[in-house]
């Protein structure tokens, strides 16, 4: 019995086109994973992007292969990795209030600026 329901829910999750790994960051930031980005058109993977609605992609912050993401009210952080390779990793700090952009940085560099802002999100 237990199957049959685990069944029926995955069926209709993946026929009314679930985004499981979607988020919405707050203050109209919103992360669209690598799976999803291709059905847009952005072929190079997930994005982060605010807009005044989802999926509606007004202003891209962070483009490209988007890996992780984190957020609270006032900053979001991510990871991104570049030219698919995991050895060339870049980070962004989107610092919300200001709608700025900080990165790509390299790892040095975001935990000095993570230090700096007193950032306590883990990626």
């Amino acid at each position: 019995m237990n199957i049959k329901i685990l069944l029926f829910i995955f069926s209709t999750c993946i026929l009314s086109g679930c985004r499981w790994n979607d988020a919405d960051l707050g203050n109209n930031y919103y992360y669209l994973n690598q799976y999803n980005s291709v059905d847009y058109g952005f072929t190079d993977g997930a994005i982060i992007y605010k807009s005044t609605q989802e999926n509606v992609f007004q202003d891209i912050k962070v483009s490209g292969n988007v890996v992780k993401v984190n957020f609270n009210e006032d900053y979001i952080i991510a990871k991104r990795i570049e030219n698919n390779n995991m050895y060339d990793t870049t980070y962004f700090i989107i610092v919300k209030k200001l709608d700025i952009v900080i990165g790509p940085l390299k790892m040095n560099s975001f935990r000095q600026m993570e230090n700096k802002l007193k950032i306590e999100l883990k990626l």
